[in-house]
């Protein structure tokens, strides 16, 4: 495990995502969550108040717009089968037009809308020196990699740290574990010459290699660096140099990629790593940084049993010491689509078996590019199908009780605890609604405990009085009053403690 420092390069390389293309089950009951209530959902009944209708943009991508702020996301439908855990939803976005990361409820209603001009992935809350923040991926993100800044944030949605350079090389976005170490795994994708003809190849040819760094986030030095083209073979990957013309080798724009690292999760002393490619797993001592094993693939250490095999798998991690969950793909953009799941994995790493202890799946839902499988309390597991569109809770038995679709594709998903507090104030706006009547929107992005809006209104900004109260029906909340020169809104919470007041808006004559 080589120890460097980060450096921020002079001209930071152009890299590409995956394309999003998947076929889509849509055998299903759903509700279309453009301004309609969730059925048998009370807690949200409104008192003098309603939630905004989305606007739609036309096309077959939807975009819900609000008035009280500019942030849009994409048109979100939601089914509700069962029971579903407690906590809130994390789910990115990749819809053309609205890329953005957000944390919703069990009807796709955000809290919090993070939008991004190019792309937003992998938002999570997670432990750092015994708080709880909020970690995520921006920057550029095209074809399937990613140059941008691994950003954490606290419960105000200020920024904690960020990292945008890795040994010289923009931060890709395939992973952001924080460790208990007070550390951040990420990875580099590092475009060098490279001898491809053991492959077919030109023996001057372009490799995109993967380096995996551990970062420690005081000094925001890096630590330890692995490097994939150390210890794995060019012939090992199962993408061929024809395969894609896009990743071919020939060129510096067209580098070839044996590895595709996308996920690195740290694990007693060693780091679990999916490598796409390879459909294998490896097992890296976390601070030598030798090979310890491969699961799967060409060259697999293990004996895999037949229904336990797994192909351009994504978001690989141990569960305890005999266990290990990952999403399989089982297919790749371009490729004959087959179907996907999460799978859970008994490991003997003494015997060296691999067998399946059970599988997620969704009807026939296929997610060629991206995916996750994450436990989301009492015994329920949340799984993305990435580019299938679709994020899907399961019970402790296996049933699904949540389907969430509209996003386009979705890199990871997640159901925890989350309590958002904004430094910023809420956001009201009105409108006239006729014969002497107004209609007065509220929203706070980011808010998560919110209940009640109190709506304060007079002829000027001294002379507030409260004038109605509404329930929080959703991201943005409206209530009918009667015209007056002066408005603003109190957020309250449970307890009817106000949690702040909007600015004060002179409405328009």
């Amino acid at each position: 495990m080589r120890v460097l420092r980060a450096r921020r390069p002079a001209t930071p390389p152009t890299n590409d995502i995956e394309a999003a293309k998947a076929s889509r089950a849509v055998s299903r009951r759903s509700v279309l969550l453009a301004g309609a209530s969730f059925a048998g959902v009370g807690a949200w009944m409104v008192i003098d108040g309603r939630r905004s209708e989305p606007a739609a943009a036309e096309g077959a991508e939807s975009v819900r717009s609000f008035v009280s702020t500019d942030v849009t996301m994409p048109v979100l439908t939601a089914t509700r089968s069962g029971a579903t855990a407690p906590g809130k939803i994390f789910v990115d976005s990749q819809q053309s037009g609205t890329q953005v990361a957000m944390i919703v409820d069990d009807r796709g209603e955000p809290y919090w809308i993070r939008p991004a001009d190019s792309g937003i992935l992998n938002v999570h809350p997670q432990k750092l020196d015994g708080r709880t923040v909020l970690a995520y991926w921006d920057g550029d993100a095209i074809g399937g990699f990613g140059a941008g800044t691994m950003r954490i944030l606290d419960s105000s949605y200020g920024t904690l740290h960020s990292i945008d350079t890795l040994g010289g090389e923009p931060v890709d976005l395939h992973e952001n574990q924080l460790t208990d170490d007070g550390t951040l795994l990420a990875l580099a994708q590092v475009v060098r010459r490279a001898d491809l003809s053991a492959i077919g190849g030109p023996a001057d040819g372009w490799l995109r290699d993967c380096h995996v760094y551990e970062v420690d986030l005081k000094s925001g030095a890096a630590t330890r660096r692995w490097v994939a083209s150390d210890d794995i073979d060019l012939d090992e990957s199962y993408l061929g140099l024809d395969d894609d013309e896009k990743l071919n080798g020939s060129s510096r724009d067209t580098p070839y990629d044996a590895y595709h690292v996308n996920s690195v999760q740290a694990y007693g002393d060693s780091l679990l790593l999916s490598v796409r490619h390879t459909h294998a797993l490896c097992s890296v001592h976390r601070t030598s940084g030798a090979l310890q094993w491969r699961m799967g693939g060409k060259r697999s250490d293990f004996d895999i049993a037949a229904d336990a095999a797994f192909e351009w798998q994504h978001h690989a991690r141990w569960r305890s010491d005999t266990e290990l969950a990952l999403f399989d793909n089982h297919t790749r953009s371009g490729a004959d689509l087959s179907v996907s799941s999460a799978k859970f994995l008994t490991v003997d790493l003494t015997a060296r078996t691999v067998k399946l202890r059970r599988a997620l799946r969704r009807d026939d839902t296929s997610g060629p590019s991206e995916g996750s499988v994450a436990p989301a309390g009492d015994g329920h597991e949340i799984v993305s199908f990435g580019s299938g569109d679709r994020v899907t809770e399961f019970d402790a038995d296996g049933n699904p009780v949540l389907d969430i679709t509209g996003f386009h594709a979705t890199y990871r998903a997640y159901r925890t605890d989350w309590v958002g507090r904004p430094s910023t104030l809420p956001d009201i706006a009105t409108r006239s609604a006729g014969n002497g009547r107004m209609r007065v929107y509220a929203s706070w992005n980011g808010a998560t405990e919110v209940v009640a809006w109190e709506v304060l209104a007079g002829q000027t900004p001294t002379a507030l009085r409260r004038v109605r109260r509404m329930r929080r029906s959703g991201f943005e909340s409206t209530a009918l009053i009667r015209r007056a020169d002066h408005v603003a809104v109190r957020a309250l919470d449970r307890d009817g403690t106000v949690l702040a007041t909007s600015k004060t808006v002179q409405t328009a004559t």
